[in-house]
């Protein structure tokens, strides 16, 4: 009984679902659950510069 909750977010790519999710994500993650956010590789990068150096994880898929 001592697994944490995994939640998985995928924004629509647009800046404004992005921003908003991102902020609920971190928000989720206070609580003590684990939160993975997916993204297109053209903005993963400018998201994983802006990330603090946390316990946060962010996955991407190819751009289509």
């Amino acid at each position: 009984m001592g697994r944490r909750p995994h939640i998985l977010v995928i924004p629509y790519p647009a800046q404004g679902h992005i921003s908003s999710l991102m902020k609920l994500a971190y928000r989720i993650s206070e609580h003590g659950m684990k939160v993975t956010f997916v993204t297109i590789e053209s903005i993963h990068a400018r998201l994983m510069a802006a990330m603090p150096d946390e316990d946060q994880e962010l996955s991407q898929i190819p751009d289509m």
